[in-house]
This record gives C-alpha cells, sequence and structure tokens, in this order.
C-alpha cells in the first residue's frame, strides 16, 4: 500500500485555478532534482498535469468514464513513473479536486480480480483522513435515522438529542466523541499482528449472487488479533454514547453494508489500522465493492482507478486475460458515473485490453521537449511553454495563446532567458488567479514585468 499524507493542500490547489481554466499552474515546480533545470521538470511535470486534467474532465462527465495513458516506447520509464506519482499525489493531497485515487498494479490480480480493486479501494478509504467520511456517513444517517430497528429504543428521546446536537455545532467532535479519534491504533503494540486467519481463507474468486451474504459466522465471529468485541452489544448499556453508536452500526448494517458496519466498529475499539483490515473481508466482493463505493461518494465526487504495470499483460494466458477483462468491465460498471477508469500501458504492450478500454479518452506520453529543453538549458524555447500551457488546460475550457493577452509582454521581459520567463510566469499565473482572471491579461502581465508583483 502506498501512503501519502492526506493534506490539504490551499495554495497550489486546482481551484484556485478554475477561473484560468488549469488544473494547475503549469510553471510552478512541486520536485526538485538535483541536475535538473527549471524547464526539464516542468516538461515532466506537463504530462501529470495533462493527465490531471483530462480526469479532472471526465470526473465531471456524470457518467462512467475511460482514460487509455499510452507510455511513449522512447522515453525511459523513470519518467512515466514520474508523472504518474505526481499526478496520484496531487489528487491525494488536493482536497479540492474531490478524488479518491486507488493505484492497482495487474500483478495484485493474483488475490482476485475484483478483491484487487475493492483491496485498494479499502485502504484509500481508510487512510484518506477517515474520519472526515466517517462524519458525512454519520451526518447522513442522523437526516433519517432508520427508527424502526431495535437498537432504535435505547437512544430515542434525550440520547439522540444530544447527539444531534452536539453533530450541529461541531461534527468532528462529535463523531471522535462516539468512535474515538483518528488513529492507526488505540493501544501500543510492540509487535506486529500475525496473519488474520480470516483474510488468508477467502476464496478469490467466489460465485456470487444477487442474494450473496457478505459476511457469515466466520468471518463475523472469529477472533480479531487484537482485542475488541465484534459487535458491540450496547442495548443495555447506561452510556448514552455506545448506545448511540450501537445505533448507528446498526443502521450501517441495515442500509449500507454488514462490512463496513463491522469495519467501523473495529475502528471505534482498535484504530484504523483495523478497519483497514475488516473493509476486505468479504464472502461477496462485488457487494462490498459497491458499499465501498457509496460510502466514499458521500466525501468524494470520484473515485479513480489507476491500472499500471500492464507490461506483463501478454504473459497472462488467454483465457485468464478474458475474466480479467470482463472483471474490468464489471468494476466500471459498478463504480458507476462517480469512477474514472485509468490505464497506464507502454505502446502495444496490452492489445486485447486497449480494444476494449483503449476508446475513452486518450493520452500519448511523449515528453515531447525533454531532449530539447535539457540541451538548450536557458534558453527560452516558445513550443515547451505552449505546451506545458496546453497540458494544464482541462479539455472545454479556451486555450491559452503566446499571441494573446499579457503573454508577449512576458516574453519580452524575458529577453530570451527561459528561466526569467518561467519565473514571471509563474507570477503572472498567480496574480490572474488572485483575480479570478480568464487568462493572463495586460494588466498583469504589466504589473509582473515591471517587478509590482511579489514573488512567487
Amino acid at each position: 500500500m502506498r501512503v501519502v499524507n492526506d493534506v490539504h493542500e490551499t495554495a497550489g490547489s486546482a481551484e484556485r485555478y478554475r477561473s484560468l481554466g488549469l488544473v494547475a499552474n503549469p510553471f510552478a515546480t512541486r520536485d526538485e532534482r538535483q541536475g535538473a533545470s527549471r524547464a526539464t521538470l516542468l516538461e515532466m511535470q506537463a504530462e501529470s498535469n495533462r493527465l490531471l486534467a483530462t480526469v479532472a474532465a471526465a470526473a465531471k462527465t456524470g457518467r462512467a468514464s475511460v482514460v487509455w495513458v499510452s507510455k511513449s516506447n522512447e522515453v525511459a520509464g523513470f519518467f512515466h513513473m514520474s508523472a504518474e506519482s505526481d499526478a496520484e499525489q496531487r489528487m491525494i493531497v488536493d482536497y479540492s479536486l474531490r478524488m479518491l485515487p486507488c493505484y492497482v498494479q495487474l500483478y495484485m490480480a493474483r488475490v482476485g480480480r475484483i478483491r484487487s480493486a475493492l483491496n485498494v479501494l479499502a485502504e484509500r478509504v481508510a487512510t484518506r483522513s477517515f474520519e472526515l467520511t466517517l462524519v458525512e456517513l454519520v451526518r447522513a444517517i442522523a437526516s433519517a435515522p432508520d427508527t424502526s430497528l431495535s437498537e432504535w429504543l435505547p437512544v430515542a428521546g434525550e440520547a439522540w438529542e444530544g447527539f444531534s446536537d452536539a453533530m450541529e455545532k461541531d461534527p468532528i467532535a462529535a463523531v471522535r466523541e462516539h468512535f474515538g479519534e483518528y488513529v492507526l491504533q488505540r493501544t501500543p503494540r510492540f509487535e506486529p499482528p500475525p496473519t488474520d486467519i480470516r483474510e488468508i481463507s477467502l476464496d478469490p474468486e467466489p460465485e456470487e449472487l444477487d442474494d450473496s451474504p457478505e459476511t457469515d459466522v466466520f468471518t463475523d465471529g472469529a477472533p480479531r488479533a487484537f482485542g475488541g468485541s465484534i459487535p458491540d452489544d450496547a442495548l443495555a448499556t447506561p452510556d448514552p454514547r455506545i448506545a448511540v453508536r450501537a445505533f448507528l452500526i446498526a443502521h450501517i448494517r441495515a442500509h449500507y453494508s454488514p462490512v463496513i458496519a463491522r469495519a467501523i466498529q473495529a475502528y471505534a475499539d482498535e484504530g484504523f489500522g483495523q478497519l483497514i483490515t475488516e473493509l476486505k473481508i468479504t464472502a461477496a466482493p462485488r457487494k462490498t465493492f459497491k458499499a465501498l463505493m457509496r460510502l466514499a461518494t458521500l466525501r468524494f465526487d470520484s473515485v479513480v482507478f489507476v491500472y499500471d504495470g500492464l507490461e506483463s499483460w501478454r504473459s497472462v494466458p488467454e483465457e485468464l486475460q478474458e475474466k480479467f477483462i470482463a472483471a474490468l468491465s464489471e468494476i466500471r460498471v459498478m463504480a458507476g458515473k462517480h469512477g474514472v477508469m485509468v490505464f497506464l500501458a507502454e505502446q502495444d504492450a496490452a492489445p486485447e485490453l486497449e480494444d476494449q478500454f483503449g476508446i475513452g479518452q486518450r493520452i500519448e506520453w511523449t515528453f515531447p521537449n525533454l531532449a530539447r529543453v535539457d540541451e538548450r538549458a536557458g534558453e527560452f524555447d516558445a513550443e515547451a511553454v505552449r505546451w506545458w500551457l496546453e497540458c494544464a488546460t482541462i479539455p472545454g475550457h479556451r486555450p491559452h495563446r503566446l499571441e494573446d493577452g499579457g503573454w508577449p509582454l512576458l516574453i519580452e521581459a524575458a529577453d530570451g532567458d527561459m528561466e526569467r520567463f518561467c519565473a514571471i510566469a509563474q507570477q503572472a499565473i498567480e496574480r490572474a488567479a488572485d483575480k479570478g482572471c480568464e487568462t493572463v491579461d495586460e494588466e498583469v502581465a504589466r504589473a509582473v514585468a515591471l517587478g509590482e508583483c511579489a514573488t512567487a
């Protein structure tokens, strides 16, 4: 599992550049590499911006979307990995995108063609500040509680009114009061937990019918490695917090998923480390996948499944290829309008997959200016600048042309120096974003060129 801290950026968020039709500032570097010029870094980021802009546009279509990325065989794999990693991290740290990225390698299908996607989705839901997702889930329940449940009786009246008031005043504090803080584990552990026998006993490819249960006596009742009660029977407890929690979990069990209910109980008992495990333990992975999608989209607009490692596709037996393609089609349908599927593959590496999923949005990762800007470091390159702007522009928005608005003034002010141009262009984009402009106009460009704008 690849873990990136869930930091909500503001200064460089995609929302900031919405008026300009950009997904990022194409002249601001997000990484530093020893020996690499600014132009080289921006060329590497351009392909990342293009993927992010394409996915952002696809997510707004209101239907299941597919993006096929063809990785050039003439470019070192390092550059492709850099572009993918940068795009994924932006989806993670920039909450304004409202995307939940799920990175799935082809080899992961060994745990099950559906389970491989389910497991990554479970990990990402649990590690992406889960308490904020839990707030949205609890808020949805609080707006229409199922009063027919037997667990409602102990909380009806004063206990529920107190909880509702707490949710109104400070929902995060209210959720922490009833489910605990968002921590990996509630009690210290001095050794790694043993392998959970329930998880290793799961059928990778179970036969699944409409009435197939997600849980059974074994998956629900087997003891976990570290403490916790499954489930927490609080009908007789005098503590209103535990009674409220018992009702909320009962509601989740009845209206969302017994797996999610069990996992949230484990989260309250032990922390989000156990939550990750519990979300994966299901006898009906398709049902749990759909339930997790429903949970994720309470907080995120889209879930982006990024399939990589397809270079080994030809080594997969033909029969398994057909089954995997069928499973991917299922995942697309189950994810529905909130799902975006991205495939990263070298040219001609997976023709059967490309026939099925290469008909949507297509991107060719070629890094067209890489060699030139590297060889001519410091020299202004209009072709590269146009490309960087184009890659950062969200499809459907008006393109930025170097012949229009304030761009000629910025080019003139740079006097042929690429480093100088990138610095003032970065400032111009930021200033235009501050003003909510649709383009970098002459007023903005003149202010930057004359040094009236603070250095970015």
